[in-house]
């Protein structure tokens, strides 16, 4: 019998949409922030609702690119950003390998922080590039990578578009540490941010993600079993508390059972039956058992007189 159930909360009981759009807009501030690469893609740190629905529709390709990850068994945020804005910056650096091939071989021989991204965008400002969101489902197809190893092929991708061998690409690398970031501080907030990692946040008055997540459109059907569960506990809780009561409460048939109300952090209250033979349980609260071998003038007499209106017996008992 199973006593403990646990559900999944994303997607669940609450909505997985604000997880995606703060996946997008880190992508967005990567690519067009002054503090990352600064390309001129009309970057605001304080988006609105349009603005955020404008920005996931294009950098997931209508969430084409994010249904392809998690086809592929890739459902972390943050290495949804990295992979996102990678493939974008290998795009980038192809274009910048045509003018300047030793500046690219030495980016990617490199760890890739926020100083080199910003030497990038100042090379590339003149370049013209326009991010190709849609072309991320393309670049990955042929490869049979899953999960990690879709963070992997990105060396493959690197060698095919630039023609310099790296394997600067995975999740011990700066530029994923990067990308967690700038995702933790979209999802969390400036002041959130700042209490978990002890660092302020690159983007001042950030507001929380996490506080405007909606109800998940799936909550309507789990709400019967929600109420088969709760109806269920219930009765589990009614049932262990009437075999309590059973287990504390003394018998009827010893006349104390309707004025007696002993709690289990009490010593179990005990009367002697109203007949004339001297019985009484062995231990408490296992099964009853009757010693009969010693009269009750022989034991030890308790002190406390019995207040029971049922019980006739005016002798001493144990309460």
């Amino acid at each position: 019998m199973y006593r403990t159930i646990l559900f999944d909360v994303d997607g669940v009981l609450l909505s997985e949409e604000r997880y995606f759009d703060a996946s997008a807009l880190c992508v967005w501030e990567l690519l067009g922030s002054p503090q990352y690469l600064g390309l001129d893609l009309g970057f605001t740190p304080a988006p609105d609702e349009p603005t955020i629905r404008r920005v996931r529709r294009a950098v997931f390709a209508d969430d084409r690119v994010l249904s392809f990850i998690k086809s592929r068994g890739l459902n972390s945020n943050w290495d949804m950003v990295f992979l996102t804005f990678s493939f974008q910056l290998l795009l980038l650096l192809e274009q910048l390998a045509r003018e300047d091939r030793a500046f690219v071989r030495d980016v990617l021989s490199g760890p890739i922080d926020r100083d080199v991204l910003r030497e990038i965008g100042a090379r590339a400002r003149g370049l013209g590039f326009t991010p190709q969101y849609a072309a991320f489902v393309d670049a990955f197809a042929p490869s049979p990578a899953v999960k990690a190893e879709l963070l992997l092929y990105l060396n493959a991708i690197a060698a095919q578009r630039t023609g310099v061998e790296t394997a600067i690409f995975s999740r011990n690398s700066a530029l994923w540490e990067l990308c967690r970031e700038a995702f933790q501080e979209w999802y969390l907030g400036d002041r959130l941010y700042e209490e978990t990692t002890g660092r302020p946040p690159a983007r001042p008055e950030s507001a929380a993600f996490w506080r405007t997540r909606f109800p998940s459109p799936r909550r309507k059907r789990c709400a019967p079993c929600f109420g088969r569960c709760g109806s269920e506990a219930s009765a589990s809780a009614s049932a262990q508390a009437a075999r309590r009561r059973k287990r504390w409460c003394p018998s009827p048939r010893w006349g104390c059972s309707s004025s007696l109300t002993p709690t289990p952090w009490s010593p179990p209250a005990m009367c002697w039956p109203p007949s004339g033979r001297t019985r009484m349980p062995r231990r408490w609260p296992s099964r009853t058992r009757i010693r009969t071998s010693k009269p009750f003038s022989a034991r030890r007499r308790p002190t406390t007189p019995c207040s029971a209106p049922r019980c006739p017996s005016t002798r001493p008992i144990r309460c």
